[in-house]
């Protein structure tokens, strides 16, 4: 990492109070890189104590800590005089709107959500730095200013006693007056030196609203010259917009009362007719009911800084389009809009397909500039009155307020689909992504914000389940998945455990001899509630909930185990195949893991065959190689399962450790059917035959389809032809019948031949 500093806050202290400061540990070294000096309390009376010992500029307070939470610990940090004045942001994952105004409640000045956002914490923590210095910084000016005026006074005082005194003492006291006169000049021009020199608007003024002088920082902050000033031609009040003549009117009445009025804000009309925002001070001069002075800060920093923190407070970082917030609030105002006039309101919710993949192959850098990329399209496709916003990742939704029927929410998109299908171009790279839409209609699909999100979000899973790059409405039976889904994955979670897996195998055919010679092991869940589930439903969602981890290696240590036993019962000669997840291959630490489990299995490694889908095989990285060229070193066997949907090269399995190819089903139903289809299969043999590839074909069910493999010379066959998976007990009895399989093809190509 480059190591860069803010001039601004290099000499400043921060204090972090967290009772697991591990977690920020990349808060740290982002703070210590950008010149901050960091100081780590591990609990609230540590960290009262530490912020009374090192006086920090910041103190960044984690909210849930135990023994004393954030709350209680910044309300003793504002209790004490030593660090009552310290600016403190809460550090939470808490999101409720009661747990924020505790916050504010007990003396914060803002909050920064975890995870953290890097850009958005510092931001934050250099905007309170500013406003933090700037108070002290004006209380201290205010402070010599108050001095200077009360030496004024004073020198006014003793000049008054000295005119008091002149009758009498005139002949004596000549040289004394002379000199006190003298002193007076010279104080008076220092105090006049003072307020030239203060970076803070002074003025002095009367009730018929004429400025009698000024210092430049005044005029700079209202515009106007000194010309202009000694013309007459500023008055206070013409400089004060027309809705602030009421806070002018209380501060006047407080004048009267006390002599002086608190600052407040206001903007004052500058000579160009732009406004500006300032914070305004005033009191009457000594013994005067209609002359005073006034001071004016300049509070356009401030503004800016604080409208950038709420503009980051409703806006996504990385794209600048709404977050989850501000677009729920802006379809809430829709649907109240869509209640009075009784339209629709419809909700898209878009997600990019296969941008994992672009992220993990180009990096984060490519990754975030595409979703900017895709955030401009994203805009340009929408109607007057639609919205569109980042949830997070590559997910974002659109609102199309004020639809007479489904087709407009059609539309929308249509288009939407059309734009995300044009290239990207990035530096180098052409990047193609697609969308896959769901789509929610109020007030049929649900009846606030929330209920429509999760509609829309259930119908853009159905769209990529039916092939990506297409849009889906909401219905009834999708709810119904939605729910299922929702029930597997809770349930899913214990069932490993609870020993609700099981393994059942499907034998592999050798064409020549008819024997089998491998098991792939498939895994099944015989789910106690709902009975047995299908893979399909439940591998992808422990792919997105990590169980797919501890799910893998319990189908590799079960499927060496069972192993174990043929051979053992005399089947030395069968090896057995199990599939591994892309996330499970990836994961550090698997080669080794894979290691341990062949060595407590005590199988020769060989017999193990590991399939792994092309599409690891196509992002080819020096990580992927590695592990690859550790498991092949390792002894087992590798293959390349559902080979052909990727629609890559063989060319390229010849730069790794490649064992065998297992041609896809969806290929192997088209033969005889689909010329093109044949035509693939045909060459995939071929071609893996020049490389020395082991061939295998999936999804054999027909005749037909094992008359056209056996001509083509394709190594082994696997399907319902010969049988499904079965549990280990029947697959015992499909070993015992070696060669039969060539026995039924021969009298069924006999059929076949007979019948013409």
């Amino acid at each position: 990492m480059n190591k860069t500093t803010a001039p601004e806050f290099q000499a400043h202290t921060i204090l972090i109070i967290d009772d697991t400061p591990t977690n920020l540990a990349v808060v740290v070294d982002h703070l210590e890189d950008h010149g901050f000096r960091v100081v780590i309390a591990r609990n609230g009376p540590e960290g009262l104590k530490r912020a009374q010992f090192v006086h920090p500029d910041l103190i960044l307070l984690d909210v849930m800590m135990p023994d004393m939470d954030g709350f209680e610990t910044c309300r003793r940090l504002k209790s004490a005089d030593v660090t009552r004045d310290i600016p403190v942001i809460f550090m939470t994952a808490l999101e409720e709107t009661r747990d924020k105004i505790t916050g504010f409640e007990v003396g914060g000045v803002d909050y920064v959500t975890k995870p953290f956002q890097i850009a958005e914490a510092l931001a934050r923590i250099n905007t309170h730095l500013a406003l933090h210095a700037m108070r002290r910084q004006l209380a201290v000016q205010n402070e010599q200013l108050q001095r200077e005026i009360t030496v004024r006074e004073q020198v006014e005082a003793a000049l008054q006693h000295a005119y008091d005194d002149l009758e009498e003492r005139v002949a004596q006291r000549t040289a004394e007056l002379a000199q006190a006169n003298t002193s007076l000049r010279e104080r008076e021009s220092r105090i006049r030196r003072l307020v030239e020199s203060n970076i803070i608007g002074v003025f002095f003024w009367d009730l018929g609203s004429e400025i009698s002088e000024a210092n430049e920082a005044f005029l700079r902050i209202v515009g106007y010259t000194r010309e202009d000033l000694l013309a007459t031609t500023i008055h206070w009040t013409s400089m004060t917009p027309a809705e602030y003549r009421a806070a002018d009117e209380r501060a006047m009445a407080e004048l009267r009362i006390n002599g002086k009025c608190a600052p407040y804000e206001k903007e004052y009309i500058r000579s160009d007719g732009s406004r500006v925002p300032v914070l305004v001070g005033a009191a009457f001069l000594e013994g005067s009911q209609d002359k005073g002075l006034a001071f004016v800060l300049d509070l356009t920093e401030r503004k800016q800084a604080e409208s950038r923190i709420r503009h980051m407070a409703h806006h996504d970082a990385l794209t600048g389009l709404p977050n989850r917030v501000l677009f729920q609030d802006r379809v809430s105002q829709a649907i109240a809009q869509a209640q009075r006039s009784q339209n629709r309101v419809g909700m898209l919710f878009i997600d990019l397909d296969h941008f994992k993949d672009i992220n993990d192959s180009l990096g984060h850098q490519i990754g975030d500039r595409l979703l900017r990329a895709a955030a401009r399209r994203l805009q340009r496709c929408l109607r007057t009155g639609d919205s569109v916003a980042r949830l997070g990742g590559d997910e974002f939704v659109i609102s199309a307020p004020a639809l007479d029927d489904d087709n407009g929410a059609a539309l929308v998109a249509g288009k939407v689909l059309e734009a995300l299908r044009r290239p990207f171009f990035i530096d180098q790279h052409e990047l193609h992504v697609t969308g896959s839409i769901g789509i929610s209609l109020y007030p049929t699909d649900g009846r606030d914000a929330e209920a429509l999100m999760r509609a829309a979000d259930t119908a853009m899973y159905y769209a990529k389940e039916r092939g990506r790059d297409n849009y889906q409405f909401f219905t009834s039976r999708l709810n119904e998945a939605a729910q299922r889904r929702l029930t597997i994955a809770n349930r899913l979670h214990q069932a490993l455990q609870r020993g609700e897996f099981v393994l059942h195998y499907q034998p592999n055919i050798e064409i020549e001899s008819g024997r089998i010679n491998s098991a792939e092991a498939l895994i099944r869940w015989n789910q106690p509630q709902m009975g047995m589930i299908s893979p399909g439903e439940f591998v992808k969602i422990a792919e997105e909930t990590g169980l797919i981890i501890p799910m893998g290696e319990w189908v590799l240590r079960a499927a060496c185990a069972q192993l174990k036993q043929w051979h053992q019962a005399g089947h030395k000669d069968l090896r057995v195949a199990v599939n591994l997840s892309p996330h499970q291959f990836r994961r550090p630490g698997f080669a080794e893991l894979a290691a341990r489990i062949l060595e407590e299995s005590g199988l020769p490694p060989q017999s193990v065959e590991m399939e792994i889908t092309e599409g690891v095989f196509m992002l080819q990285s020096t990580e992927n190689l590695a592990i690859l060229e550790k498991l092949a070193g390792l002894g087992v066997r590798l293959a390349v399962d559902d080979f052909g949907t990727g629609y890559s090269s063989l060319a390229y399995l010849q730069h790794f450790p490649i064992h065998a190819l297992k041609i896809d089903q969806s290929f192997v139903s088209g033969i005889e059917v689909d010329a093109n289809d044949t035509a693939i299969v045909t060459a995939i043999i071929a071609m893996a035959r020049s490389l020395q590839l082991r061939v295998v074909a999936e999804g054999v069910e027909t005749i037909e389809q094992v008359a056209f493999l056996q001509a083509q010379n394709c190594d082994a066959l696997q399907g319902f032809y010969f049988s499904k998976a079965v549990p280990p007990e029947v697959f015992v009895e499909l070993l015992d019948k070696p060669g039969s399989w060539l026995t039924r093809v021969a009298d069924e190509r006999g059929k076949m031949k007979a019948e013409g």
